[in-house]
């Protein structure tokens, strides 16, 4: 088992997104960046701006097999 960390993003637009963050601090930083007033913008493919309304910290707990000779 392994911990995945997930940074749940409300959009101003009512969208929600789910992005994998590298560590439980920094998607803290992200959390309490945005809940402290700073202004946060995710840019998709065509360009579209949205700014970021909240964001949300998840500890899951991932069942990933062990590959030979691999270390993952």
């Amino acid at each position: 088992m392994k911990i995945l960390i997930i940074a749940i993003i409300t959009m101003t637009s009512g969208s929600v997104l789910e992005i994998a963050s590298p560590s439980l601090e920094r998607c803290e930083y992200w959390q309490a960046s945005v809940r402290q007033g700073a202004k946060m913008e995710i840019t998709d493919d065509g360009g579209i701006r949205e700014t970021v309304l909240s964001v949300e910290c998840k500890v899951q707990e991932v069942y990933v097999p062990e590959a030979e000779g691999w270390e993952l």
